[in-house]
């Protein structure tokens, strides 16, 4: 006969265990929400077909398998739970499914991982710093996402979320509405610190992305 604490004692680290991969699952989906946000694809759809081909290219397909791998494994855990495995499997699996994204994009859009990447930036995370730095706001091919900080005689200038600075030169009707501290998402090549634009959006996105733009918060939270 085993003591009643051994069975207390495994249901406490069963429970753990699944808290943790719960937790871990959601932080995996909101940063995956994060990472769209940041790198602006996910403003993609704004130009049509041709925006919707290139999001499918460039979403985070490794960490969208890792979130899919983590669900089904909380769902293998949750089967030895007894009041679910009394139920038919799709009714937790929709359960946990729904859970984990509504949590992931709530905190996706928070200032949650925001201030973990700027945090990283300036050196002040040690364990996850590198990750962010690496990984928090990722660069693709002809996507460019920043904040207008001057305008040109044939187009403008942007700052990335990395710092970067980036001129961008373009015919398009889309930069007439442009102007300094607005957020634009601009599809086109970019040679040295050109882009030439073949199309440009100006979305709604959370301006705290852009180095400047945090300098300028802080200072005016700190002058009042």
């Amino acid at each position: 006969m085993k003591p009643r604490s051994y069975f207390m004692i495994r249901t406490l680290l069963f429970a753990l265990g699944i808290s943790v991969l719960f937790l871990f699952v959601i932080y995996i989906v909101s940063f995956i929400v994060f990472s769209l946000r940041i790198s602006g694809i996910a403003f993609l759809p704004l130009f049509g077909f041709r925006g919707i081909r290139i999001l499918f290219g460039s979403l985070p397909w490794l960490l969208l398998l890792l979130a899919v791998v983590l669900i089904i494994g909380l769902e293998v855990f949750a089967e030895h739970i007894s009041f679910i495995y009394k139920r038919p499997i799709v009714y937790s699996l929709v359960v946990i499914i729904a859970i984990v994204l509504i949590a992931g994009f709530l905190l996706g859009i928070s200032s949650f991982h925001s201030n973990l990447f700027y945090g990283a930036q300036e050196g002040h995370l040690p364990f996850i710093g590198s990750f962010y730095r690496g990984f928090g706001a990722p660069q693709f091919e002809n996507i460019h996402h920043g904040i207008v900080s001057s305008l040109t005689n044939s187009g403008f200038v942007i700052e990335t979320p990395n710092g970067e600075m980036f001129t961008v030169l373009s015919s398009s009707n889309g930069i007439k509405n442009v102007k300094d501290g607005d957020s634009v998402l601009v599809i086109g090549e970019r040679k040295g610190n050109v882009i030439q634009a073949s199309d440009v959006k100006k979305i709604t996105e959370d301006l705290n992305f852009f180095p400047s733009h945090r300098r300028m918060m802080k200072e005016r939270l700190f002058n009042r």
